[in-house]
């Protein structure tokens, strides 16, 4: 096999490996999140990094993410429920005592990498 013919192969493979790689973190709550008014959310497994900087830790599933929020941040005192709702899209809803607040719409987070700085 020449030269060439490998090279175009192991591209192939790499190319093929990056584009599995974002598809796998797309289908999963995971990652870095941005609010429209610039707060920011790292999921990490069973761990929340809250707007306000504090490691949580939260009930956690591959599409969705649960915890409460620290007295001081805002929001502080209720539970935020976060629902992945695409590969790039997950909408928060806040709960205070389990009961939903059904008045108001979902905030809309983004994944990080795909809001504009």
């Amino acid at each position: 096999m020449g030269t060439g013919r490998k090279l175009a192969q192991c591209v192939v493979v790499i190319i093929a490996t990056a584009m599995l790689s974002q598809t796998v973190r797309a289908d999963i709550i995971d990652g870095q999140w941005c609010s429209a008014d610039g707060r920011r959310i790292k999921i990490d497994g069973e761990y929340v990094v809250t707007p306000g900087g504090n490691w949580i830790k939260g009930e956690y599933d591959a599409h969705h993410y649960v915890f409460k929020i620290p007295a001081i941040e805002k929001n502080g005192g209720k539970e935020a429920d976060m629902v992945l709702v695409s590969a790039k899209v997950a909408h928060i809803r806040y709960r205070i005592d389990s009961v939903e607040e059904k008045t108001l719409a979902p905030e809309v987070w983004k994944r990080c990498d795909d809001v504009a700085s």
